[in-house]
């Protein structure tokens, strides 16, 4: 046999061997990013899934891999240690990278605004020590400031930022709850179900925050209030509609006796 008829032959040989070789290496690092992003993409899911059951509003997980990002505000450093703590305990988080802020009171200096045309109190006459007793239990302060018309906090559009009219709202929010300082107040923020849930959940954190901070520029201390945002995730109307939407979008306050 000929030398050139044995390297034809070798050539014939490695060409397919090293093509297919190639073709193994290069589906093995695909099947494998594959992998990787699908592993990402569950543990995002069930990170950001498992702060919702917490009711944990206005924190975002974000994963780089199988390390977890923890954005947004909270309360406290004590609520920041807990989320991280939710975190960390689920299967198959390496890390947390908790850069969560701590809410700062105030954390915007309110507008000022026109001064609104004085309300006249409403006088309430007790009868009884069980009137008395009745309006002191959270739930009276509660019917109280629903009285109010609370679907005028609104905001500025895709902004925490209040409105003139939700700050006269708010106004009366402060002079109701200035009654009751043995109470402890959480706002709750809300919004539609239009655009990015996570986006959502982050604009209810802020305006959320955004009201408490006006209010205690009004006087009420920042120690009995919070704020956490919920996002779209709890409607009180079809978001099929303009005016089902618009009533999702509020302000809440949930009143409960101080321990």
């Amino acid at each position: 046999m000929t030398t050139e008829r044995i390297d034809s032959c070798i050539s014939c040989i490695l060409i397919p061997l090293v093509f297919g070789l190639a073709v193994l290496i290069s589906g093995y690092w695909l099947v494998r990013e594959n992998a990787a992003e699908r592993i990402e993409n569950d543990l995002s899911y069930t990170s950001n899934q498992l702060l919702k059951e917490q009711q944990v509003g206005g924190v975002i997980v974000n994963m780089d891999g199988r390390d977890a990002i923890l954005t947004g505000t909270v309360k406290d450093m004590q609520r920041s240690e807990e989320i991280e703590n939710i975190i960390a305990s689920l299967s198959g988080i390496h890390a947390v990278d908790n850069q969560l802020k701590i809410a700062s009171t105030p954390a915007i200096e309110p507008k000022p605004v026109a001064e609104p045309t004085p309300v006249a109190e409403k006088e309430i006459t007790l009868t009884s020590e069980s009137e008395v007793e009745a309006l002191a239990q959270p739930q009276a302060v509660g019917k109280i400031l629903q009285s109010l018309d609370l679907s005028g906090i609104t905001f500025l559009f895709g902004s925490d930022e209040i409105t003139a009219q939700g700050t006269n709202i708010l106004r009366e929010v402060a002079g109701v709850l200035n009654g009751y300082p043995q109470f402890d107040i959480m706002v709750r923020g809300h919004t539609d179900s239009v655009g990015d849930d996570n986006l959502n959940l982050e604009l209810s954190q802020r305006r959320a925050q955004s009201a408490m901070n006006y209010l205690t520029s009004q006087g009420i201390s920042a120690d009995c209030m919070s704020a956490i945002g919920y996002g779209g995730f709890e409607p009180i109307a079809s978001n099929g509609t303009t005016e089902g939407r618009a009533l999702n979008r509020r302000i809440e306050f949930a009143v409960t006796r101080r321990l």
